[in-house]
């Protein structure tokens, strides 16, 4: 089940009065097993120390709205959650700040001036009296009227930036179990996004892109099973969640019977705005879903080998036999302006992935894939650790010259190793055609569970990405992080350049500035 909606506050009453009344405006859940709403109140940011259980207020124009009071004095952060039929309760959503009411101006200095007014009584000199005309000094008087600077009083609204502003250069994200997402900055600092969700118990698949085309990287979420085929569209407007949009992916079959997506976000036609792919799980017979960009409302893909939104994507052997949950990337790898479509498959023992070309070629095998099937083998069993395989793709310009790379990293018991594949103009993709290994995560993980999880970011704005690895669930929620190909070069093989290391909400990662 997910929830997903975002707040907005009203407020009605006087700013003088000790108690003023707030309006909870929100979007009620799309789920339908959605039962009730809980409002969550603190006075420090992510720390509720008051809730109460709201029930289930009618619908009234597509919004729910609630009424609460109060106290003029603090400051307040309030979030709002789900919760079902089983008590089945959703993290809080989006947070945000009530500020207190700032203190009322001080009151008119009693116009000490009257007090020369008795000179006037010279009325002789009356000239002197509209000396007084400095009176207008009261204009200063009104300068405190400046006092009322509510308008820092406002500044304080900056405060939530630690949980709702995301930096433009961000690491990365991470996934707590609770289904919080955890944005990593450059800084070295860790900041908090809430996202509103009941699927299955912090099983949250993050895809980001510029969904509106305003510059910000806005984010797909997709859930696991048991999530009836939902996503949660997170649009950032400077930095700060601005909306959440819902969508539907999979058969009416699909969604009852599994329901888990796995999105993929990027420009597959070349308009300049992104799309979305969603991959499914093992019964969906490596079939994805494409949706066109934010502009036709997310209607079905119109191209080529696209039949009703839906496309089969050329699969290795074992997973026809045995089936599959299919795990999507897009990226530009030939430097058309057009993202490519690579497409892993998570099930033990599989160590191929599937290189696509983009929707203006119908999604065909790309012709630098030299079998003509689109399938690729990344590694002979040999490399990858008895027991392991799945693999996991994510794209990124690794060594800044404008064609993306990809890195492949496999399921549990493959022993922490990432591949990597130059970009298409480097040569065709033959079969485990030598491609570059290196380790990741610590050796006592490596031995123990060796799972590994890629993606790619620009941590420090020289227009190289960086490679950001997480790990299963036996690292510790720990990430490592590998410097730019072209100034690491092989070096990676001897490890990244730092670990972010804690629990969620804890992690600490080294800064660009900070990496050797």
């Amino acid at each position: 089940m997910v929830c997903v909606f975002a707040v907005v506050f009203a407020f009605a009453g006087s700013a003088s009065a000790v108690l003023r009344e707030h309006r909870v405006h929100f979007a009620p859940s799309p789920s339908e097993t959605a039962t009730g709403y809980t409002l969550h109140l603190g006075v420090s940011p992510g720390i509720y120390g008051y809730s109460v259980d709201i029930g289930a207020p009618p619908v009234t124009s597509g919004e729910i709205v609630y009424a609460v009071d109060l106290e003029d004095t603090l400051d307040f952060y309030v979030a709002i959650s789900a919760y079902d039929a089983s008590g089945l309760r959703s993290t809080p959503s989006n947070e945000l700040l009530v500020a207190a009411a700032p203190p009322p101006p001080p009151p008119p200095a009693p116009d000490p001036d009257p007090t020369p007014v008795p000179d006037p009584t010279p009325d002789p000199d009356p000239t002197p009296a509209p000396d007084p005309t400095p009176d207008p000094d009261p204009t200063p008087a009104p300068d405190p009227t400046p006092d009322p600077d509510p308008t820092p009083a406002p500044d304080p609204t900056p405060a939530p930036d630690p949980t709702s502003r995301i930096d433009g250069s961000q690491l990365g994200l991470s996934v707590a179990t609770d289904g919080r997402l955890h944005v990593l900055l450059t800084s070295g600092r860790s900041a908090l996004l809430t996202v509103d969700s009941l699927a299955a118990a912090g099983d949250v698949r993050v895809a980001r892109c510029d969904l509106d085309d305003d510059g910000d990287s806005d984010l797909v979420l997709g859930f696991g099973p048991g999530s009836g085929g939902q996503l949660s569209l997170v649009h950032l407007e400077d930095g700060v969640v601005a909306s959440l949009d819902a969508l539907v992916a999979g058969s009416e079959a699909y969604r009852a019977e599994d329901g888990q997506t796995h999105p993929a976000c990027g420009d597959v036609d070349g308009d300049g705005r992104a799309e979305i792919l969603v991959g499914f799980g093992p019964s969906a017979s490596a079939t994805l879903q494409a949706f066109d960009d934010r502009a036709t409302g997310y209607a079905a893909l119109r191209a080529r080998g696209v039949v009703d939104g839906f496309l089969l994507v050329p699969r290795p052997t074992k997973v026809k036999r045995y089936g599959a949950a299919t795990i999507p990337a897009l990226g530009d790898i030939d430097g058309d302006r057009r993202d490519e479509l690579v497409v892993g498959f998570d099930r033990a023992g599989i160590r191929e992935i599937s290189i696509l070309d983009d929707a203006r070629a119908g999604f065909a095998s790309h012709p630098n894939v030299t079998n003509g099937d689109a399938v690729v083998q990344v590694a002979r069993r040999g490399q990858i650790d008895s027991g392991g395989g799945g693999t996991f793709p994510a794209l990124g310009d690794w060594d800044g010259d404008g064609r993306d790379e990809i890195a492949v990293g496999f399921g549990p018991r493959s022993g922490g190793w990432i591949v990597f594949l130059e970009d298409a103009l480097a040569g065709p993709y033959e079969r485990n055609a030598g491609f570059l290994r290196a380790p990741s995560g610590r050796a006592d993980y490596r031995a123990r569970d060796g799972e590994t999880r890629p993606s790619f970011g620009d941590l420090d704005g020289d227009g190289r990405a960086e490679l950001v690895v997480g790990f299963g669930p036996g690292a510790d929620h720990e990430l490592e992080v590998f410097d730019d190909f072209v100034t690491a070069g092989d070096a990676i093989r001897e490890g990244g350049i730092g670990f972010a290391t804690g629990a969620p909400g804890e992690v600490r990662v080294p800064s660009a500035e900070a990496a050797p």
